[in-house]
C-alpha cells in the first residue's frame, strides 16, 4: 500500500468504523469518535500496509469490546427466538462416514452419553486420507503431504506427537486418526464395509437409515450417477448388494466428505483426444495409476492450479519430457516455509490481533483490501512477482483458495514446468491454448475439483443444488428439516478442516441434548443468504467457493455457540496468556481452556508444547 493509497483509504475506513460505532454507542461518543478518527488515521497513514493495520488495531480493540458488551445487552433485552430439541429425545445417533469428521462426531456423541453407530463403506478409518492403489473413494496420491501444520490441524484434546513432521504425510494422518479412534474407543462403534443407501425422515422427527454391506470390488468407487442431485421420488443410485438393514435413529450426523465425485470440464474436441485422460482423483504416482499409465518421458498437461493440480504437476515434472500447467486466471503460490518458519505460523494473524478486529468489519471491502495488501506484500517479498513466473493472477490473493507449494517455482525455473493460459480446444494429439499455441500431448490430467453430492439423500434433505451451492447455517444446519440432522465438515476453509468439524460436533451435541437452541428456519435462511452474499463479495464467484470460508471467523462463531471462546479475563487462561495471544489465531487447543467440554490441563500442555515447536522441524 503506497502512502497516497493509505491516505485515500482513510475516509472509507472512517466511514465503516463510524457506521459500526453508530449502531453501538451513544450519540455524544459517536460524534467524538467520528470527529477524531479521520484526522488520526490521516496523520498516521504509512507506506507499509502492516503499519496501517497496526494503527487501526487500537480502534478495532475498542470497537470489539463495545460490540461484545452491546451484543450481550441486546440478547438480554431482546433474546433470540430459539427452538430446542426436547431433553432426552435424542438417545441413538447414526454417523455416516468414518473419516476425520465421522470419528470426531462419534467421539463427541459418546462423551455426551449417546448410543452411536458409525457407517463406513470401506475397510478402515480415514476417509479421503487412506491411500489406495485403485481408483476408489480416496483421492490422495502416494506422495500426498498436508498443507497445514500438525499444530493447526490436530484435534483439540488429542494433539499430534512431537515426532510427527511439521507437515505430515498422508500415512501419518491415517495413523493419527486410527490412534484417535482407539484412544477414545470409537473403533468398536464402526460398521466397516457398510454403505448407507437412503436416509429419510419419519414420524416424530426421527430418521430411517437403510444400509447394506459392500465388498472389496466396489469399496467407495465413485459412480457417474452419484453426480446428480437426487429427486424426492427417485431411488438411491448407490449400488445395492440386495441385503438391506433398516434402522431408526433419533439423530443423524452426515460426515461423508465432499472430495469423491470428480468435476469434469468440457472443452471443444475433448472426446477426440487419443491419449491418456484422467481426473486428478484417479492419479496415484508417476508410473502407475488405476489404468496403469506410465508418465515417464511423456508430454503431459495438467489443467487446474489448485493444491492438487500443482502437487501433481511438480511430481510429474521430475520424470516427464515436458509438463504443461494450464490456468484460466493465474494463481498466487504460497511457500510452506518463510525464513524457516511454517507458513501458517508466520502468516496467520496472531490471536492478539485477530480478536481486536470486529467480525462485521472483516466482511467489508476496505478490510479485504487491507488484508490483500498485507498478504500480497508478504508473499511477493518471499516469492517475487507472480507475473514473472508466468502465473499472472487476475484476482487479489484473498479472493481464491490459496495454493501452497514449496517446489513449483523451482520446477518452472529449471524449465520442467511450462505455465500456460486456458485451453481453447483439445485435438486428437494435443491442445490449443487461448493464445493460439499448439502442443502435442500424451496425457491430460484434469485437476478441476469435485461435486458436492449426497446420493443417500433426496433433494428435500440435501443442502446442495446442481451448481454446488450449499445452504447451511455454520455449514451445518439445514433450515428445511429438524436440527437432529447435521452436516459435519462440509466446508472449504482457508486453514485446517478438523478443528472446525470438531467444534461443529461439540455444538451438535448441545443441540441434541436440548442444552442449546437453534434459531427458527426463517432466521436461519436469512443468515445463510447473508453468508452467501459475503462469500460472493469476498471470493471469486465459482462453484468451488460456495463452501469457502476464512478460518478464524468460523471457528470463533462456532466457539461462541458452544460457549468455549477463551476470554482474556478468565484467570484459568492467565497461565498460558503468552501462548494464547501470540499463537496463530484459532489453534484448536484454545477451545478447550474454558466452557462446556473444557479439558484445561490437556489444553494447557498442548498449547505450551505446540507454541514451543514454532520454527522447529522434527
Amino acid at each position: 500500500m503506497k502512502p497516497q493509497l493509505a491516505v485515500q483509504a482513510v475516509l472509507p475506513a472512517s466511514a465503516v468504523v463510524c457506521f459500526f460505532c453508530y449502531s453501538h454507542m451513544s450519540l455524544m461518543s459517536f460524534l467524538a469518535l467520528a470527529t477524531a478518527l479521520p484526522a488520526a488515521l490521516t496523520a498516521a497513514a504509512a507506506a507499509n500496509p502492516e503499519v496501517t493495520l497496526a494503527l487501526l488495531l487500537p480502534f478495532f480493540a475498542i470497537f470489539q469490546c463495545l460490540s461484545l458488551f452491546f451484543g450481550k445487552l441486546k440478547s438480554i433485552v431482546r433474546p433470540p427466538d430459539l427452538a430446542f430439541v426436547p431433553k432426552g429425545k435424542v438417545k441413538k445417533v447414526a454417523v455416516i462416514g468414518g473419516g476425520s469428521s465421522g470419528i470426531a462426531a462419534a467421539k463427541e456423541a459418546m462423551e455426551a452419553g449417546l448410543e452411536v453407530v458409525v457407517f463406513e463403506q470401506t475397510d478402515q478409518i480415514g476417509g479421503n486420507w487412506v491411500f489406495r492403489e485403485t481408483d476408489a473413494h480416496s483421492s490422495v496420491y502416494r506422495s500426498t503431504v498436508i498443507n497445514t501444520t500438525k499444530q493447526a490441524m490436530s484435534f483439540s484434546d488429542y494433539p499430534m506427537t512431537e515426532e510427527t513432521p511439521a507437515y505430515p504425510h498422508h500415512s501419518h494422518i491415517t495413523e493419527y486418526f486410527k490412534s484417535y479412534a482407539e484412544h477414545f474407543d470409537v473403533t468398536p462403534k464402526i460398521r466397516f464395509h457398510t454403505r448407507v443407501l437412503d436416509v429419510s425422515q419419519i414420524a416424530g422427527d426421527r430418521w430411517k437409515v437403510v444400509s447394506c454391506p459392500t465388498d472389496s470390488a466396489d469399496v467407495g468407487r465413485p459412480e457417474e450417477s452419484h453426480g446428480k442431485v437426487r429427486e424426492d421420488d427417485e431411488e438411491s443410485p448407490l449400488q445395492d448388494s440386495g441385503s438391506h438393514t433398516v434402522e431408526e435413529y433419533d439423530a443423524v450426523m452426515v460426515c461423508n466428505g465432499h472430495h469423491h465425485i470428480p468435476t469434469w470440464p468440457s472443452f471443444p474436441g475433448q472426446d477426440k483426444f487419443k491419449g491418456h485422460m484422467i481426473h486428478s482423483h484417479s492419479y496415484k504416482d508417476p508410473t502407475s495409476c488405476d489404468s496403469g499409465f506410465d508418465y515417464r518421458d511423456k508430454r503431459v498437461l495438467v489443467v487446474g492450479v489448485g493444491n492438487s493440480g500443482c502437487d501433481v504437476a511438480v511430481e510429474l515434472s521430475r520424470v516427464t519430457e515436458q509438463l504443461y500447467l494450464a490456468t484460466r486466471s493465474g494463481l498466487w503460490v504460497l511457500p510452506k516455509y518463510v525464513q524457516g518458519v511454517a507458513l501458517d505460523h508466520e502468516f496467520n494473524l496472531k490471536r492478539l490481533i485477530a480478536i481486536c478486529i470486529p467480525r462485521a468489519f472483516e466482511e467489508t471491502s476496505f478490510y479485504q483490501s487491507i488484508f490483500a495488501d498485507v498478504f500480497e506484500h508478504k508473499v511477493q517479498a518471499v516469492q517475487g512477482n507472480m507475473a514473472k513466473w508466468g502465473m499472472r493472477p487476475q484476482y487479489r490473493i484473498s479472493q481464491q483458495h490459496p495454493t501452497v507449494n514449496q517446489d513449483i517455482l523451482h520446477r518452472i525455473g529449471v524449465g520442467s514446468i511450462t505455465m500456460q493460459g486456458n485451453v481453447r480446444e483439445i485435438t486428437e494429439d494435443g491442445v490449443v491454448f487461448d493464445d493460439g499455441e499448439r502442443v502435442k500431448l500424451d496425457a491430460i490430467i484434469f485437476a478441476t475439483g469435485y461435486k458436492i453430492r449426497f446420493p443417500f439423500l433426496t433433494k428435500s434433505l440435501a443442502p446442495v443444488n446442481e451448481e454446488n451451492h450449499v445452504r447451511l447455517h455454520h455449514f451445518m444446519l439445514n433450515p428445511k428439516h429438524p436440527p437432529t440432522m447435521v452436516f459435519i465438515g462440509l466446508i472449504q476453509p482457508i486453514g485446517p478442516l478438523m478443528p472446525i468439524a470438531e467444534l461443529q460436533c461439540r455444538w451438535a451435541m448441545q443441540i441434541f441434548k436440548g442444552e442449546r437452541g437453534v434459531l427458527r428456519p426463517a432466521e436461519l435462511e436469512r443468515l445463510i443468504t447473508a453468508r452467501l452474499d459475503t462469500v460472493w463479495k469476498t471470493f471469486l464467484r465459482r462453484a468451488r467457493h460456495t463452501t469457502e470460508s476464512h478460518y478464524f471467523p468460523i471457528v470463533e462463531a462456532l466457539a461462541e455457540e458452544i460457549g468455549c471462546v477463551p476470554r482474556l479475563w478468565n484467570p484459568a487462561n492467565w497461565k498460558v496468556m503468552k501462548e494464547l495471544l501470540l499463537s496463530p489465531a484459532g489453534w484448536p487447543f484454545t477451545y478447550r481452556l474454558q466452557g462446556p467440554g473444557q479439558k484445561v490441563d490437556t489444553a494447557v500442555d498442548a498449547l505450551k508444547t505446540a507454541f514451543s515447536q514454532i520454527g522447529k522441524h522434527p
